[in-house]
């Protein structure tokens, strides 16, 4: 992706001469506009225009077609990898240019088939597309929040007495200003969910026993008041693959470049048909303030149309876009829980809380949960988990 756009005074055949196979779109032949693929492996180099099912002979020297002011320069790895992430592009691809796992092989399409000319007629209508989504890989997305969530520790002050804190107001602030930082990414695609190496036995990990429990038992698993249905783990709401990645700048305080492509929502569960993004802390874990500053540097990146739409094309069975925030956190007698845990209730029920989130999510929950014995999980032993009494939280943000 870094050749995207031909260097200054490049020729049209040094631009030939990076790639096997390669595609041009916005060229001129004889004068006219259009785009063409081009094939310089092996002794016999051969190019296609979009509008005409067959292919010619390529003289590197004199190719035939010229560079202009527009010209984009994609081989077909660049496809597949754009293709591969961002759906924009993934529309462009015919049924053939399709593995049968989902993956994008643009060189399954001969040069002079049909589909070949679809391709270039489609990407050259998504040049502005091309060149968003070349723009976007070069924002720096350690946005404010990303920087707290970065940072946070066992807990956080959210609370001072019954008003917000200065951190937790400064949360709020960085909440509003960060998302319209995500909102401004293109349409991605997958959640990283459907990884076939995603491991399905039986854990050891506390909170991947608890994760593995609800798989098994995905209807109300907690057995919360109000139904919440288990649907997926560990979404990756900046999912991307094949080699891309996003800009981050070096934090000299963390001496870390943390890749937010692997960042991930705990649990994806479901609540009357709505989706329910949630951070779950187990015993050993940080509190439940630690897990609100973590929900909405989630929540930042989610809290657009745009990955709306993702959610309900990716996964499928929601009958609502409008989601809800999550926290679940087990039952503990450790110094200083009940009190975090009074705090970040407290925080989400605020209305400066209120009126920063509602324009995007209908409200949060807090649960508080325990090991229950009685009955276990029929899968390798694995325990089931309920809601401690009084420990449901229902906080609806309304309109």
């Amino acid at each position: 992706m870094k050749h995207i756009v031909p260097e200054p005074g490049e020729t049209t055949t040094a631009v030939l001469r990076r790639s096997d196979r390669v595609l041009l779109l916005n060229v001129t032949v004889d004068g006219a506009a259009t785009s063409v693929c081009a094939n310089v492996k092996g002794g016999s180099a051969t190019w296609r225009r979009k509008d005409e099912d067959k292919k010619r002979p390529l003289d590197l020297d004199s190719p035939g077609f010229s560079l202009t002011e527009r010209t984009l320069v994609l081989n077909y790895d660049d496809v597949n990898k754009l293709g591969n992430n961002f759906q924009v592009i993934r529309e462009a691809m015919p049924v053939k240019a399709v593995n049968p796992d989902g993956s994008v092989a643009v060189g399954k399409l001969s040069q002079k088939e049909t589909g070949m000319g679809h391709v270039l007629t489609e990407l050259e209508r998504r040049s502005n597309d091309i060149m968003a989504i070349r723009d976007a890989l070069k924002v720096p997305l350690n946005t404010r929040l990303f920087l707290l969530r970065r940072a946070v520790g066992n807990s956080v002050e959210l609370m001072k007495s019954s008003d917000l804190s200065d951190y937790g107001n400064e949360v709020l602030s960085a909440f509003s200003e960060s998302q319209r930082v995500y909102a401004g990414l293109p349409v991605l695609r997958g959640f990283g969910t459907d990884n076939p190496g995603r491991k399905q036995d039986c854990p050891t990990r506390p909170a991947d026993r608890r994760r593995f429990y609800m798989q098994q038992y995905p209807k109300n698993p907690l057995a919360a008041s109000r139904p919440l249905d288990y649907v997926a783990y560990e979404l990756k709401p900046l999912n991307i693959s094949d080699g891309l990645k996003w800009n981050i700048v070096f934090d000299p305080q963390t001496e870390t470049e943390s890749d937010p492509r692997t960042d991930s929502v705990d649990l994806l569960l479901s609540l009357a048909g709505s989706p329910v993004f949630t951070e779950v802390k187990m015993a050993s874990d940080g509190f439940v303030s630690t897990a609100v500053v973590q929900l909405l540097y989630y929540a930042s990146i989610l809290a657009n149309d745009k990955q709306k739409e993702r959610l309900a094309r990716e996964i499928k069975g929601f009958t609502s876009h409008q989601g809800w925030l999550c926290v679940i956190s087990e039952q503990r007698n450790d110094t200083g829980f009940a009190s975090d845990l009074a705090a970040a209730v407290s925080f989400l029920r605020h209305q400066k809380t209120r009126e920063a989130i509602r324009p995007f999510f209908c409200g949060a929950i807090v649960l508080v949960i325990e090991e229950n014995l009685e009955p276990s999980c029929a899968t390798k032993g694995v325990p089931s988990f309920r809601v401690v009494e009084n420990g449901e939280h229902f906080i609806e943000w309304g309109r």
